[in-house]
């Protein structure tokens, strides 16, 4: 097994290759995002888990991300990786939320949804999970968290019934709440140490469960 890093115009590369089993396929899994992203997959690095989330030897992660990554980004991110890999069996999108402060609800609702229709024709095999977006305990530059706040729940609603239209699964984060304070570092935005542990634990339950693992 070995791990590479690349750092390539901003991007964030973590791909774990695996030796191969007999008898079993290479399962690839995409975690796409930002800040959220990356982070996780450091801790997860950090941990015993290690950057294969504790999966069987035959599964593959790609952590691709962005600090401060946009929603506009996503296609072209995943054409780009598309071009290196090949499709993947699984997307797991953590992204949107920094772009709720300086992007009306009705456009990001509608861009997603968009993009995310598209997402099905260019990868129609690939499983989708749609991890919320998070709740913050400071959005920057808001001038109305209350508002951000509506906007990010009627946006997980719309997106997240659309993603089981299209065959994908939701991942929700009942833990991480901005009354939950330990749970956040000190800007507000960005998951602690324990942050990181409930997000990761979400998404290996749900993936495991999606393996039949």
């Amino acid at each position: 097994m070995r791990l590479g890093d690349t750092f390539v115009n901003g991007w964030y590369l973590t791909m774990f290759f695996v030796h191969f089993v007999p008898g079993l396929a290479t399962v690839r899994i995409w975690m796409v995002g930002h800040s959220i992203i990356h982070w996780a997959g450091v801790a997860a690095r950090q941990s015993g888990l290690g950057p294969g989330l504790g999966l069987p030897s035959h599964i593959r992660l790609s952590w691709l991300s962005r600090r401060g990554m946009r929603w506009a980004e996503f296609l072209p991110r995943i054409r780009s990786q598309l071009l290196l890999e090949g499709p993947p069996a699984a997307i797991v999108v953590q992204l949107g939320e920094n772009d709720l402060v300086s992007t009306d609800c009705f456009s990001l609702r509608a861009a997603i949804l968009s993009d995310l229709e598209t997402l099905r024709a260019m990868v129609p095999a690939a499983k989708l999970f749609w991890s919320k977006l998070l709740q913050r305990r400071a959005w920057m530059g808001s001038r109305s968290p209350a508002a951000i706040e509506r906007a990010r729940k009627r946006i997980n609603a719309a997106v997240s019934r659309r993603v089981v239209e299209l065959g994908g699964e939701v991942i929700f984060h009942p833990e991480i709440t901005f009354q939950a304070a330990a749970l956040f570092r000190a800007d507000g935005v960005h998951l602690s140490a324990s942050g990181n542990e409930a997000w990761i634990g979400a998404v290996v339950a749900k993936l495991r469960a999606w393996l039949g693992l």
